[in-house]
């Protein structure tokens, strides 16, 4: 299990210099790697717990070089928005007594460890834990129906409907398939929202009625298995274009080509991919997705985009969740179709 250390620092200069030097920054960096989003810029370097203080040593050698680079870029680093964050599992992060490790000094001010960083709208911890982004999204939705309600008795049905697929649904699709390593809890929270959603549509579900009927009706996806659309359709995507190669690289192709002819049984599975030892590996982007694509049950070509299968895949994503409510149903002894829905064709 490798520690990385991340610095986010914010570089503030005119647009025509960012895009005249920005290509630069690579050049000084010696042990750490980079990205840029505008003036949004990120250093991070990884290695063993043991090694940490020689870890730190180097980000801090590279942040100075990125301060320098833009001074002599005739940028500047804005120091009081530079962060910088130690990431590892809980166990190892845990361990450490940040008091006594060195601290990252940018241009001579010394940088705290923070608790939590800001990445293009996702909150990042330590750890990778999820609590704050999911309290983000379902403090983000429900003020968006809180403001929907009051207009809700004026509103058609199909209306409350469009409202909420485009205000609402989107704060829980962003970033998708970076946040998928949740717990069942917050699943059970984020579940619990898009519930809210159908209940705000249908405006007439009892409250101690089960609103899954409703949402397949819907055609929605449960918000577990929409994500796992996100993550395949992505995957698709990027053995397609065979972009961005860092992380194609890390796919491990059983075939360059696969027929194309549809099948209820895969003669071989497309990825191959190795049993994981922790729990952060198995629910990692490459290993999912690779475990997600082998299970479909028709093949992949990979010269075809990733927008030819996604209805596919949303079929058979639906279909599985209709099968769990049916089990469901035939277990707890459930209304399959409540009476309100009894001309719905949801149920195949």
């Amino acid at each position: 299990m490798f520690l990385r250390v991340c610095l986010k620092a914010v570089l503030s200069g005119l647009y025509c210099l960012l895009k005249q030097y920005i290509n630069d920054l690579r050049s000084v960096l010696q042990s750490s790697s980079h990205m840029i989003y505008a003036y949004d810029t990120q250093i991070y370097a990884h290695d063993y717990p043991k090694n940490i203080l020689l870890l730190i040593a180097r980000v801090n050698a590279d942040a100075n070089r990125v301060a320098e680079w833009a001074f002599f870029s005739s940028l500047r680093l804005n120091a009081s928005k530079t962060t910088v964050m130690l990431l590892g599992s809980g166990s190892y992060i845990s361990a450490f007594t940040f008091d006594t490790l060195p601290r990252i000094v940018v241009q001579g001010v010394p940088i705290d460890y923070s608790s939590s960083m800001r990445c293009l709208g996702i909150t990042l911890t330590p750890s990778l834990h999820w609590d704050a982004r999911v309290g983000n999204i379902i403090s983000k939705s429900h003020y968006a129906l809180y403001s929907l309600r009051f207009y809700r008795h004026s509103l058609s049905r199909q209306l409350r409907e469009s409202l909420s697929v485009a205000l609402v649904l989107p704060h829980m699709d962003y970033a998708a398939s970076v946040y998928n390593a949740t717990t069942k809890e917050q699943d059970l929270r984020l579940q619990r929202l898009q519930n809210a959603c159908t209940r705000f549509i249908y405006g007439t579900i009892a409250r101690d009625e089960h609103v899954t009927p409703y949402r397949l009706a819907l055609g929605w996806l449960s918000v577990r298995r929409q994500r796992l659309l996100r993550v395949t359709v992505l995957a698709l995507n990027i053995l397609h274009k065979k972009s961005p190669m860092y992380i194609y690289n890390d796919f491990t192709l059983y075939s360059n080509r696969i027929n194309t002819r549809s099948s209820s049984q895969r003669a071989r599975p497309l990825l191959h991919y190795s049993t994981t030892r922790t729990s952060a590996q198995s629910h990692s982007f490459v290993h999912t997705a690779s475990r997600l694509l082998n299970l479909l049950p028709f093949t992949i070509d990979l010269n075809r985009p990733s927008s030819a299968y996604k209805s596919l895949i949303y079929d058979h994503l639906l279909s599985l969740d209709t099968k769990d409510w049916k089990r469901r149903c035939r277990n707890e002894n459930l209304t399959l179709i409540p009476p309100s829905l009894t001309n719905s064709l949801f149920i195949s």
